[in-house]
């Protein structure tokens, strides 16, 4: 019984491990996309002059 109960607390753990990582990947993942968003806006800005510095 107590092994039982061991494995699924390990279980448990491990699944909720592996959703925090998933989390955190997505994070990452809509993190860099809006950097690469809005690099691509400057510098299109910049290339077609609308920004002065």
């Amino acid at each position: 019984m107590d092994q039982l109960t061991t494995d699924n607390v390990e279980d448990w753990d491990r699944r909720m491990r592996h959703r925090q990582f998933r989390q955190a990947a997505s994070l990452v993942a809509v993190t860099l996309s809006g950097w690469v968003y809005w690099a691509f806006v400057i510098s299109q800005r910049i290339s077609s002059g609308h920004i002065d510095f």
